[in-house]
């Protein structure tokens, strides 16, 4: 499995109107999970965050929302935002371009957010260009690799508390997969991004 924890500037300027990273306000980190909601996962994520007194964006999967409504929900009561992530979950680059622009009118139908991220952090350019008019796309800077069934928690906290620095757009994921690493570093990463003076706050609305 082939990914990068620390997104490089080559690959930010093939999206250059993307979100990856904010640079104001300058103590700010904006944690994002994508896929969900899920039951018990995302719950669980929500009570860590309060915990740590922080404030994430959740990226949310159409037929996710579908299945737990109360959760998506749930999500913004406590004060978090919410962008879309498609219906079924698409690989932009094995899909057909109407096939894939249905799904993510179905997931944004569900999901009324200005923000969208692709599943997989996967586009074509001719698809960027065509989303970025309707939405603001948000990429990530650092990706510690939660989904990574041969990296360790530990590994995974260790690369993100590396990475991750002031204006930082990190992704994790709050399904299933992802929960045994997400249960076991989750909790030290906030604490450390307390302890270096980060303020861990939703992804502001696009102007």
């Amino acid at each position: 499995m082939f990914y990068v924890v620390k997104t490089p500037a080559f690959i930010r300027q093939a999206f250059p109107d993307a979100w990856w990273r904010l640079e104001y306000p300058a103590d700010h980190v904006y944690l994002t999970f994508d896929d969900g909601p899920t039951q018990e996962v995302t719950p669980w994520v929500l009570d860590a965050l309060d915990a740590a007194d922080a404030k994430a964006t959740f990226f949310l999967q159409g037929s996710q929302v579908e299945k737990h409504p109360g959760i998506a929900l749930e999500i913004l009561n406590r004060g978090h935002a919410v962008g879309h992530h498609g219906y079924a979950h698409l690989n932009a680059w094995k899909t057909k371009t109407d096939v894939f622009l249905t799904d993510i009118g179905k997931g944004a139908s569900l999901t009324p957010s200005p923000l969208f991220r692709p599943p997989y952090g996967k586009l074509t350019p001719d698809l960027y260009r065509s989303l970025k008019h309707q939405y603001q796309v948000v990429l990530w800077d650092v990706m510690p690799g939660d989904f990574d069934k041969g990296k360790s928690a530990v590994k995974c906290l260790k690369d993100a508390l590396r990475h991750t620095q002031s204006g930082s757009i990190v992704v994790l994921h709050d399904n299933a997969k992802s929960f045994p690493k997400l249960k076991e570093m989750l909790p030290d990463y906030l604490a450390g991004l307390k302890e270096k003076g980060f303020r861990l706050a939703a992804l502001p609305q696009p102007a």
